[in-house]
C-alpha cells in the first residue's frame, strides 16, 4: 500500500496561509498489508515545530484506493505518516493493534496547492531469533525483533512469557529476563534469557511475545476516541513460538529465525531459516 498525491514545490512558501496534503491510499491484490486491516491513522507532522494533525480513515479493499486530504498552514518541513491498524478484540473496538507503518520524508507545503507525499508501509511483524535447540537445564539467549520503529512512538518488547503448553494465555508461566531495547530507523529489538527445563529426553519449550507502542511526549499518532494496544506474537492464547530441548546438543547448533506476519485471522506467514 502506498500514499501518493499531486503538486510539489521546493520554493518557501508564505507562512501561515492554507495548503493540502492529499494522499492516495492504494491497496494492491498483492499488498504486504494484512488483510484485515481494515483503518489506518494518518498524520501530518512538523519534527521541529507544534503542528501535528491525524485523521482516522479506512482502508480500501485489495484493488481500490481512498483519497485522504488534510488541510494545514503553508510550511516547510512537514512529513507524512500512516498506521495501519485493526481492532485488539471485537469486544474493544477503540483500541487498535498496529498492523504496518510508513512515514515519508520531509516537504513543503504551498499556499493553495496540494503537497505530494510518497511512502510505502511495512508490515508490523515479530522475529524470534533463537537457538536451534537447548541443552536440558541450560541458560541461553535469545532476541526479539519488532518489524517497525515509528517516528513519535517508542515501541516496547515486554519480557515474553515461557511455559511448557504450546496455547498457554500469555502471562502464564515462567517470565524471561531481557534487557534494554535497541532501536534502529526501522525496528526495535530486545535479548531475554531463556531457561531450558531438566528433562531426560526431548521436549518442546514454548514462548510468547507482547510488544506495545506508547506516543513519545509531544508526538500525537491517534484520535481523541482511539487509543494503540498491544499485540502479542504469534498469538495471545493460541500457538506460541517453539524452541526444541534436546539431550545432547551443545554449541555446534545454529540459530533458529521466525518471523510472523500479520495473515487473516492470525500470525500465521512462518518463515524458518537456520544459519
Amino acid at each position: 500500500m502506498g500514499c501518493d498525491s499531486t503538486g510539489t514545490s521546493s520554493e518557501n512558501p508564505p507562512p501561515d496561509e492554507g495548503g493540502a496534503v492529499s494522499l492516495s491510499l492504494m491497496r494492491t491484490a498483492n499488498s504486504d498489508v494484512p488483510s484485515d486491516a481494515d483503518s489506518a491513522f494518518v498524520r501530518v507532522w512538523q519534527p521541529s515545530g507544534s503542528f501535528n494533525l491525524v485523521e482516522f480513515v479506512n482502508i480500501p479493499d485489495p484493488g481500490q484506493q481512498t483519497e485522504v486530504s488534510l488541510d494545514v498552514p503553508a510550511n516547510q518541513g512537514y512529513r507524512a505518516g500512516i498506521l495501519a491498524v485493526t481492532a485488539v478484540s471485537e469486544f474493544d473496538a477503540s483500541s487498535k493493534q498496529i498492523l504496518a507503518h510508513g512515514s515519508s520524508g520531509t516537504f513543503t507545503v504551498q499556499s493553495d496547492d496540494t503537497s505530494q507525499v510518497d511512502l510505502e508501509a511495512r508490515v508490523a511483524d515479530l522475529t524470534l531469533e533463537a537457538p536451534e535447540s537447548i541443552p536440558p537445564n541450560r541458560t541461553d539467549t535469545i532476541r526479539a525483533v519488532y518489524g517497525i520503529n515509528p517516528t513519535g512512538l517508542d515501541p516496547f518488547i515486554y519480557p515474553p512469557w515461557q511455559n511448557s503448553n504450546p496455547t498457554f494465555d500469555y502471562g502464564s508461566g515462567s517470565e524471561l529476563d531481557g534487557v534494554g531495547v535497541q532501536r534502529t530507523d526501522t525496528t526495535a529489538s530486545r535479548q531475554f534469557e531463556i531457561n531450558a527445563p531438566n528433562v531426560s529426553s526431548e521436549d518442546t519449550t514454548y514462548v510468547k511475545v507482547l510488544v506495545t507502542a506508547t506516543a513519545r511526549q509531544g508526538a500525537t499518532w491517534t484520535t481523541a476516541n482511539r487509543g494503540l494496544g498491544g499485540t502479542t506474537f504469534p498469538s495471545e492464547n493460541g500457538p506460541s513460538f517453539a524452541i526444541p530441548v534436546v539431550p545432547g546438543s551443545g554449541d555446534d547448533d545454529g540459530t533458529v529465525i521466525i518471523t510472523f506476519s500479520r495473515d487473516g485471522d492470525g500470525w500465521e506467514k512462518t518463515r524458518r531459516v537456520v544459519e
